[in-house]
């Protein structure tokens, strides 16, 4: 399917370039080539981290302990806090500021070995309510401000 998309857009480009200065294109596509460029970051992460990729179920391909599947409520709610302002609006909503000044969790590699710890805290405040109402209120600080008539640039 990769190899298949690449030559896809290989097959578009080329008809563009034919459109504007009439001369034809070969287009050559590898399968390995193709899979690589679609699995860019886990090969450097190999390559330059020396990383090996594991199986890792829900969790994001960032490895970032607040990236992944957590009970909410009576269902599961899947969370993709990749950064810091990310970190600091969810324990915000969450009602947890207080774990923004945990030693444990102050930075990402912290975070990711006291793993557990902070998913217990996660999973506590977001027991509290359904994954549709921790949707409303975690999706809301993203929501666009309405328009004031007025175009921004």
């Amino acid at each position: 399917m990769l190899s298949g998309a690449t030559a896809a857009f290989g097959v578009s480009s080329a008809l563009f370039q034919r459109s504007h200065t009439g001369k034809g294109q070969m287009i050559d596509v590898s399968m390995l080539e193709a899979t690589l460029a679609f699995l860019s970051g886990q090969v450097a992460d190999y390559s330059v981290a020396g990383h090996r990729q594991q199986l890792s179920g829900n969790q994001a391909v960032s490895r970032r302990a607040t990236a992944n599947l957590f009970k909410a409520g009576e269902g599961h709610l899947l969370l993709a806090v990749n950064n810091e302002k990310q970190y600091r609006a969810l324990m915000t909503a969450l009602g947890r500021a207080d774990a923004l000044e945990d030693p444990r969790f102050a930075d990402w590699f912290l975070r990711k070995e006291n793993e557990p710890a902070l998913r217990a805290i996660i999973e506590e405040a977001l027991s509290k309510k359904d994954p549709r109402e921790w949707e409303k209120i975690l999706d809301a600080p993203a929501r666009p401000a309405p328009a004031s008539g007025r175009s921004r640039r």
